[in-house]
């Protein structure tokens, strides 16, 4: 691929890991260029936001995604992915495909423990989207699925330990470490 890109963030989150309050968005527009070394031309516009509230030991998160490819014909590698922890969790991860992508989320989680070496929590979500040819299918041709997990703060970062749904298949469990927010998690390629 040959790309040029210009990219927009705006991350106000108080913590990237296990996030209390705040608000974190991007938006940003791709040129795939034959001239740069690509196989095709191409361009795609991404935009995501997330936000946190906190009320005591309750945490509310929101957001979404939407990613979309201008033109028809894109080469394999500009597809869009979803699947995976907070990116349609009731699927695999990178197992829905399209040249566009989309979901809305909603989130609550508890804090179970408020002291201690490492702070728990317990959550879930409740996500709709797809991952679809044509950008018109993404909403309309749309996927219910959401988790329910278990999550720790470690000096290492977090620790997610949870069960992912979906309307239409069996249930996925995953483990994961590390950050859930920005562009190299949520949202992603």
């Amino acid at each position: 691929g040959g790309e040029l890109f210009i990219e927009l963030g705006y991350d106000r989150l108080d913590d990237r890991f296990l996030p209390t309050k705040g608000m974190y968005s991007q938006l940003k527009y791709t040129s795939s260029r034959e001239s740069l070394g690509a196989d095709l031309d191409f361009d795609q516009i991404e935009f995501s936001i997330y936000g946190n509230h906190t009320m005591g030991r309750h945490n509310i998160l929101f957001g979404g995604v939407f990613n979309t490819t201008l033109d028809d014909d894109i080469p394999i590698y500009g597809i869009y992915t979803g699947g995976g922890f907070l990116n349609m969790s009731g699927y695999e991860q990178n197992s829905l495909l399209g040249a566009n992508f989309g979901m809305v989320l909603a989130g609550y989680r508890y804090e179970v423990a408020q002291s201690g070496f490492l702070p728990g929590y317990v959550g879930t979500t409740l996500e709709y989207g797809n991952a679809a040819a044509k950008r018109k299918d993404i909403f309309s041709d749309g996927r219910v699925n959401g988790s329910v997990y278990f999550a720790y703060g470690t000096p290492l970062g977090p620790v997610y330990l949870g069960i992912g749904w979906s309307e239409d298949r069996s249930a996925v469990y995953f483990l994961r470490f590390g950050s859930v927010f920005g562009a190299n998690s949520l949202g992603r390629r």
